[in-house]
């Protein structure tokens, strides 16, 4: 899939925010592994969510990303729990927590970036189809006599489209680690 260029100035700094946050959640999914394996798995799959998110511009797959950060907030929360009643020693148990505290911040960041980015995105595609089909719905000669239309318009851009025919691939990949018969 080619990545899509960010037609604006601060939708290309929400870009940049969400490359460091997926090297980020790539990197704090690993050691996640210390703390529990299937919040690997839904820090693996956040990574590849927000991956496919910032390179469409694609505001369904922030929103999917946000809903996993959101899992992943609830999953530490157990995790907290069960440590702190569970008989462990010391030095295991301020680990965990100090990774569990560390998981934590990390995913309530990512969770203010991803609404940051679930926003512009949106923005990004309203705009682009207020511009496809003209100032008011579908302009003045119905859809393609809009403004931008014709030779010199230039490359025309979906935004925002990818995530509901490529959500079905991570849903099935979901159902296969997480929902076992």
């Amino acid at each position: 899939m080619i990545p899509i260029p960010p037609p604006t100035e601060r939708c290309r700094k929400v870009v940049k925010k969400l490359e460091i946050l997926c090297l980020l959640e790539l990197l704090l999914s690993i050691v996640s592994l210390y703390v529990s394996y299937d919040l690997f798995f839904y820090m693996l799959f956040s990574a590849l969510i927000l991956y496919l998110g910032y390179t469409q511009l694609d505001f369904c797959s922030m929103m999917y990303f946000i809903f996993f950060t959101i899992i992943q907030l609830f999953d530490l929360l157990l995790i907290f729990a069960s440590v702190w009643g569970a008989e462990v020693s010391q030095q295991t148990m301020a680990l965990v927590i100090i990774l569990d505290v560390l998981l934590v911040v990390f995913n309530i960041i990512a969770l203010v970036i991803g609404c940051e980015a679930y926003k512009e995105f949106k923005l990004v595609a309203l705009e682009a189809e207020r511009d496809l089909f003209g100032r008011g719905g579908f302009g003045f000669g119905g859809p393609g006599f809009g403004p931008g239309y014709g030779p010199s318009a230039g490359p025309r851009y979906r935004y925002g489209g990818v995530g509901k025919k490529n959500m079905r691939l991570f849903v099935s990949i979901a159902n296969c680690f997480f929902l076992r018969p």
